[in-house]
């Protein structure tokens, strides 16, 4: 990583839609299968042995929410998927699956799963809500904005009403879009934005940028990376962003030009780092950047660039931040403050 630059934090600004609406059998197991607020998997092997492929497929079900509400996503999404072998067309199971995917940056994939719970459950407005969110995570956006609007005729909800909003003023604004791909980005752009030259340096700094990320952490992202280009006006009336933004990251990459005709540096570290932290006031966000740059200094100097990459590795197949911390420093996030103080303290004090 480049000295004095922040590692890049991804906030999205999608509500974490979590279905509601227990499965058919769901609360009987419940008291079998969790136990002291965690899985008893020698229970769930021993629901699993009696041969009852519907119920076990509930069982799994049980484990995988419990899992999935604690952040622990990889035990989570095995849950999920055994629950899917046992009964492939029990459509809770399709949906938690679903949000999972969506959750951890799989939407694409997570399409597929929503569009089978509401095939099996046209009525239930979680399938819908979660449809709506995978389909707008893969850049789907009218059609997440009419499952919405199914969901929320069946039940009504302010989250999905604020994002039905938003999407409303994003496809208001970019009805005249174009769109250039490359192996791993789309760039949605206004012609009389920005120049060929200045589109095609862009996109050569992202790839660019995308070649050494994915050498250094030996991983990459699923799905393509879509970037908007928007006047300035634009980038604020479709984000309502705070005014010092230089960007936002909702999932996608929304820049105001500011009247540029070329890659700056700057812009080139806002196109590496995915601007966020669009809640905090600019002295919030400083200050949230140097503690992470801090703590991403401390554990490669405590231990080792292998384990801050097994870390991120971790993270990127599904792992909660704190359950990856725990299995690779062994430390939660009060523990790992306090060490990140004291080294800080050993570091600069003199």
């Amino acid at each position: 990583m480049e000295a004095g630059i922040p590692p890049p934090v991804r906030r999205t600004d999608l509500p974490n839609y979590t279905p509601a609406t227990p499965a058919v059998g769901e609360v009987e197991l419940f008291e079998q299968i969790i136990q002291q607020d965690s899985v008893n998997r020698d229970a769930l092997n021993q629901i699993e042995s009696r041969g009852n492929a519907r119920l076990t497929a509930v069982a799994f079900y049980v484990a995988g929410k419990q899992e999935f509400q604690k952040g622990k996503y990889a035990e989570a999404r095995r849950d999920f998927e055994a629950g899917l072998r046992y009964d492939p067309q029990n459509p809770a199971i399709a949906n938690f699956y679903a949000a999972l995917l969506v959750r951890t940056g799989n939407p694409r994939d997570a399409v597929e799963y929503a569009e089978r719970a509401v095939r099996l459950a046209p009525d239930s407005p979680d399938a819908l809500a979660v449809l709506g969110m995978a389909q707008y995570s893969s850049g789907h956006s009218r059609d997440a904005v009419e499952s919405w609007k199914r969901s929320i005729a069946l039940r009504p909800d302010a989250s999905l009403q604020t994002m039905i909003d938003r999407v409303g003023r994003e496809l208001n604004t970019e009805s005249n879009f174009s769109e250039r791909e490359t192996g791993h980005f789309a760039l949605h752009y206004e012609g009389a934005q920005s120049s060929e030259l200045f589109r095609e340096q862009i996109l050569a700094t992202l790839e660019a940028t995308y070649g050494t990320l994915a050498q250094v952490f030996s991983t990459e992202p699923r799905s393509r990376i879509e970037v908007i280009l928007y006047t300035n006006q634009a980038f604020f009336d479709v984000t309502h962003a705070a005014s010092w933004m230089g960007a936002v990251n909702d999932g996608k990459l929304r820049i105001p030009l500011q009247g540029l005709d070329s890659v700056t540096p700057e812009l080139a570290r806002i196109l590496k780092h995915e601007v966020s932290f669009v809640s905090f006031s600019p002295s919030e966000a400083l200050l949230a950047y140097d503690e992470s740059l801090a703590t991403v200094d401390y554990i490669q100097a405590t231990y080792g660039v292998s384990d801050l990459i097994h870390l991120l590795e971790k993270i990127g197949h599904g792992d909660s931040t704190e359950s990856a911390l725990r299995s690779t420093v062994h430390s939660d996030y009060r523990q790992l403050q306090t060490e990140v103080g004291t080294f800080l303290i050993r570091e600069y004090s003199n």
